[in-house]
C-alpha cells in the first residue's frame, strides 16, 4: 500500500459519512479518538499495532497519541471531543508534551478539523506555529486531500511536511512584505496603478499605502529583515589609483 494523495482522497470519501453523522452527535472524547484512528489507520496508512500508542506516557502525563515512522515518535495528537471547536489554547499542553520530548510536531483534533503546529523551544520557552489547518467535513476535499496526506505515514519519511513548513516560512506575511517593498518593485507597482487608475504616486507615498495592509506587528519585522539586508550589502569605497610608472617613463597626464 502506497499512501498518496489520490488514495487519501478515496479513504476520506468511505469515512466522510461518519464524519458527518458523527459531528451532530454529543461523542466523548473517547468516541471522537476512535474516528482520529479510523483516519490515521484507513486514510494515512499508520499500522494500528505499531505506528500509533494510545496514552502514551510523558513524565507523569499522558497525550492521547504518539504516532511513530520506522519506530520513531514524530508527533503527538491531541484530541477534543468532536462537539468542541478547537482554539489556540488547546495546543499548550501538547506543545509542553512535545517539546519535553523533543518532538517536532503537534497535531490538535475534534476529529473534523485537523490543525498541526510546529514546535521549537528556546529560552524564552516553547513556541507554536500553525502549519496546516483543514477541516475534513466542510473543506474542498481535493484540498484537504493534499494538506491532510503531509501527515501520512509516506509523507512524513519523505520529510515532505518539514518541507512545507520550511517553504511556508519563507513566504510569510512580513517575508512578503519585506519582497513588495523592494525599490524595483515598488517602481513597477506605481507603474501599473498609475496606467489601471491615473494615479501618479512616489515609492515612499506606495510603501506607506502597503503598510496599512498589514498589522503592526508584519510590518516591523519586514522593516528589520529591510534594514539587516541593506546593512549586509553596503557600497564599497572607491580604491585610489594606485598604479606606479616604470623607472624613467613620465607619469600619466593628471587630465
Amino acid at each position: 500500500m502506497v499512501v498518496t494523495v489520490d488514495y487519501v482522497k478515496s479513504a476520506l470519501k468511505r469515512l466522510l459519512p461518519i464524519l458527518r453523522e458523527s459531528r451532530s452527535l454529543q461523542l466523548s472524547e473517547g468516541d471522537t479518538c476512535v474516528r482520529v484512528l479510523s483516519v490515521l489507520t484507513d486514510a494515512l496508512g499508520y499500522d494500528p499495532f505499531h505506528d500509533v500508542a494510545r496514552e502514551y506516557p510523558v513524565q507523569a502525563h499522558r497525550v492521547d497519541f504518539a504516532v511513530k515512522v520506522d519506530g520513531t515518535v514524530r508527533f503527538f495528537i491531541e484530541a477534543k471531543p468532536m462537539s468542541i471547536k478547537l482554539k489556540e489554547t488547546h495546543v499548550y499542553q501538547g506543545a509542553n508534551y512535545a517539546a519535553t520530548e523533543g518532538i517536532p510536531w503537534c497535531l490538535v483534533t475534534n476529529g473534523n478539523e485537523w490543525q498541526a503546529y510546529r514546535i521549537s523551544a528556546d529560552a524564552s520557552g516553547v513556541q507554536h506555529t500553525l502549519v496546516l489547518d483543514v477541516n475534513l467535513v466542510d473543506d474542498d476535499l481535493d484540498e484537504v486531500a493534499s494538506l491532510l496526506y503531509l501527515l501520512g505515514k509516506r509523507a512524513m519519511q519523505r520529510k515532505e511536511l518539514d518541507d512545507y513548513f520550511e517553504r511556508e516560512a519563507k513566504l510569510s506575511p512580513s517575508n512578503l512584505l519585506a519582497a513588495l517593498l523592494e525599490p524595483s518593485v515598488l517602481k513597477a507597482a506605481r507603474r501599473q496603478i498609475k496606467a489601471a487608475t491615473g494615479l501618479a504616486i512616489d515609492n515612499e507615498g506606495l510603501a506607506r499605502a502597503l503598510k496599512r495592509c498589514w498589522d503592526p506587528e508584519t510590518v516591523e519585522l519586514a522593516e528589520a529583515q529591510i534594514k539587516r539586508a541593506n546593512a549586509r550589502v553596503r557600497p564599497r569605497k572607491p580604491r585610489a589609483n594606485t598604479a606606479v610608472a616604470p623607472d624613467g617613463a613620465a607619469p600619466p597626464p593628471s587630465g
